[in-house]
Parts: C-alpha cells; structure tokens; sequence
C-alpha cells in the first residue's frame, strides 16, 4: 500500500466471505444488524481531493460539487422530504439532463447513539454502514424504477435508461470520525456483487428467531454485498463539510463502467476528528 498524501488513510473494511450463506440486513430504528458472514481487510483509502478533477460521474462513478442548501434544520425530517428535496431534483435535473428525476429517501445518519434531548420532531438516524455494499441490486433498482413511474403517472418504457444516484453531504464540520469511503466503479467488475435481503423492522429479532428462508416478494428490497478484490481502488474526501455534495451512482441501466459504486464508512483516526453527521438522499433519474 503506497501512500499519496498525508490526509491517505488505512481503514478496515468489512467484506462478505464468500462462502456466507444467510446475508440479510435488519434495519430498526437506530439499529442495523447484518447476519452474514464477514471477513475485514486492511486497505489504503486515498484522499480524493488532490485528484478532484478526474473523479467524475463519468469516470469513476462520483463526483464532488459544491452546493449551498438552504435547508435550516438538518434533523427535520418534514424539512428534508419538502426542501432539500427540491434541491436536489433541480440539481440533479440540471447535472445529469435526465427527463424525469423522482428524489426519495432522505437518510441521517450519525455516529450519535440516541436522540438528542429535546428533539420534537420526526427521528429517522441511522447508524454509518460499514460493510462494503450498493444498496441495490439491479433487479430492485429496476423494480424501483417501474413503482416509481407507475406513482408518478408515466411508464418506465418510454425510457431508454435509468439511473439511481446517490446525494451525500456531511452535514457538521471534519474531520469526521467516520467518513463515506467509496470503491472506483471502473474497476468494479460486472460480475461482482452478492445479494443482500434488507428487511425493515421495529425490532431486531434474536438469531434464533430468523427464518430460515424469506418469502418470495419480487419487490422486496434488496441490496448488493461484496467479497474482497485487491482491485478495489478506495477513496474518500477529507474534511466534507455542509456545502459540498458528494454524488455517487447506486445503478445505471446501461450497465456500462462506471454503473454502480460499492461504498462504506470507515473509522478515521485523525487527530481532532469529530462525530459524524451526514444526511444522504436518492435520485431516480429516466432519459428517453
């Protein structure tokens, strides 16, 4: 591992073994569970910033822009599913030229283990994912896609590509102590990736109380593990703060590379670094 700059970072990253046999996702309010079997590994994570202007949707599958929202409360949920939303379908609208951009799914999450005192409104924290994933495979995203067209009044076949993109920003100072790590998608091989059942409780249940088989669901939700690739090229940009926007592609129908990025978070132990707060958004965007 040969490090670049003085902001490059070791960090280990959760990989699934390839032999794991139950891979699902539990997500409960605050809480996340994996049951799959992992394996971590010691990789080197590049600061993206020296190397900002190549890193591009196009290129690499991400991109950092600068963006000033005018959102007031980051932990208003109500203000993040009205605003920011419409932030971000006028900014990707313009970024990418797409025909159509359904915005959904506005995610916090934060390194925070409870609700703060005092906090009225809605709470919908989660906690930073630390195992290297996409979140959805590309039978979801198209499922998604389809569901999406049909609410919105319009059919996904008039539509010759789709393409999920998501929004990050920090939304409190660097350095964070765990910052969004993500994998080049031109390295990231077609073949890749493991099926990850996620399944939306209220409460975690025990080990002994999974099921063994889930019931079929052609929309049931779905995401995309990862076993270890000493190909993988990871990066990260140091010190995100409110003002930046970090996009990056969760599926591109073309299915040309870059068409999805593998990510993660990973814990950064800079000197001074602070808890992370981030707030993540995603796009559906339809080109004829």
């Amino acid at each position: 591992m040969t490090v670049k700059y003085h902001t490059d970072r070791q960090a280990t990253m959760e990989y699934i073994k390839s032999d794991s046999k139950m891979n699902r996702r539990y997500m409960a309010p605050g809480e996340e569970v994996n049951t799959g079997n992992y394996e971590t590994k010691i990789v080197l994570v590049h600061d993206a910033r020296p190397e900002i202007a190549k890193l591009t949707l196009d290129t690499t599958g991400f991109q950092l822009f600068k963006h000033e929202s005018t959102v007031a409360d980051w932990s208003d949920m109500a203000e993040l599913e009205s605003t920011y939303s419409g932030e971000i379908h006028d900014f990707v609208s313009k970024l990418t030229g797409a025909d159509k951009v359904v915005v959904f799914g506005p995610v916090r999450r934060t390194t925070n283990d409870k609700k703060p005192d005092g906090l009225d409104t809605v709470w919908n924290d989660q906690p930073p994912a630390s195992d290297v994933h996409v979140d959805y495979t590309p039978r979801r995203a198209e499922c998604l896609a389809e569901d999406f067209a049909v609410k919105a009044g319009f059919r996904r076949s008039d539509y010759k590509q789709v393409k999920f993109i998501n929004l990050w920003r920090a939304v409190k100072p660097g350095p964070q102590n765990w910052p969004l790590a993500l994998c080049r998608g031109d390295v990231v091989g077609d073949d890749e990736g493991v099926i990850n059942n996620l399944l939306y409780v209220d409460q975690v249940p025990a080990l002994d109380q999974m099921p063994d088989e889930l019931p079929h669901d052609p929309m049931h939700p779905e995401g995309s593990l990862f076993t270890y690739r000493p190909t993988h090229h990871w990066m990260y940009y140091s010190n995100m703060d409110k003002d930046e926007l970090l996009a990056f592609t969760l599926y591109d129908s073309k299915m040309e590379r870059p068409w999805r990025v593998p990510h993660c978070a990973f814990y950064n132990d800079a000197v001074g670094a602070k808890k992370r707060e981030s707030v993540e958004i995603r796009t559906a965007c339809y080109f004829k």
